[in-house]
Order: structure tokens, then C-alpha cells, then sequence
């Protein structure tokens, strides 16, 4: 039995600290790694010990969902100001709206061209940024700024 036609789920789990794979073809069927690779290779091996359970226990044996076809287009609605703002890019990108859509999509991408089965998500987000430190001054304390200065053309 070929398990890698299961189609498989990568996530983080902040609960476990590691990845889960998970076959929606197998209720219950899932598998932990400290990296998404290793957790799709023991998801093997549990695809393995599951239908290996269903045979012994007699109940069937799902077949694996077909791998989807896609057609390489879709149809958005979007705000028609958005739209505007996306046709001015693009020719300021001198690129066709279809391109510059298609170069907004791959920069935002999260699951690898080589992947289909599984997503990807980013375990640790980057925290964002703190404010910057306030000076320690006696303005500061008050809550009173100092004087703007005035810029003046040189002479």
C-alpha cells in the first residue's frame, strides 16, 4: 500500500511544541515531528498501523482523495477601489494586472510549489515591533515636549 497517495496536513502546535500530521482520509489518524518533514514521515507510519487496525478489526478502509486538478485560474470580487489601486501598480510596475496579481500572491505564498499535499504554516510569527525607548528627562516626566525648532531656508 502506497500511504504517501493519503493526501496530509502539516501544523504547529504551541500545546505539543512541535508539528502534527494529520489524513482527513483516516479520522484519528495523525502523527507528531520536531519538523514538518519528520512529521509527514511518521504520518507514514501511522497510516500504516491504521489500516493495518481496520483490516484486523474488519471495517473498511477509506481509499485516498484524489489528488485535485486545477485549472490555474479563479475568479476574485474585490472593492472596486482596491481594483483601481492594484491597475495603477501594475503599470507602474509596467506589468499587466493579471502578473502583478499573480507576483502579490507568490510573494504572500505559505505553501511550497513542491507541496500540494500539506500546508505549511510559520510556527513562531515574528512579535511585532515594540515601541522605541523614551528618553529619561525631565520633559519627558512632565509630559511636556521641547520646542519644535523651525527649519529655515539658508541664506
Amino acid at each position: 500500500m502506497d500511504t504517501s497517495r493519503y493526501p496530509s496536513e502539516v501544523f504547529w502546535s504551541d500545546e505539543d511544541e512541535g508539528f502534527i500530521a494529520t489524513t482527513q482520509d483516516l479520522p484519528g489518524c495523525s502523527a507528531f515531528g520536531e519538523t514538518q518533514a519528520e512529521a509527514i514521515r511518521e504520518l507514514q507510519d501511522a497510516i500504516t498501523a491504521w489500516v493495518a487496525a481496520a483490516k484486523a478489526a474488519g471495517n473498511p478502509v477509506p481509499t485516498a482523495s484524489p489528488r485535485p486538478e486545477f485549472s490555474g485560474k479563479f475568479v476574485v470580487r474585490v472593492p472596486k477601489t482596491l481594483h483601481a489601486s492594484l491597475v495603477r501598480q501594475a503599470k507602474l510596475e509596467e506589468s499587466s494586472l493579471n502578473q502583478y496579481v499573480v507576483y502579490l500572491l507568490a510573494q504572500h505564498q505559505m505553501v511550497p510549489q513542491h507541496a500540494y499535499h500539506f500546508r505549511a504554516v510559520i510556527p513562531n510569527p515574528p512579535a511585532p515591533e515594540s515601541p522605541p525607548p523614551q528618553p529619561d528627562t525631565a520633559a519627558a516626566r512632565s509630559g511636556t515636549a521641547p520646542p519644535k525648532r523651525r527649519m529655515t531656508p539658508a541664506a
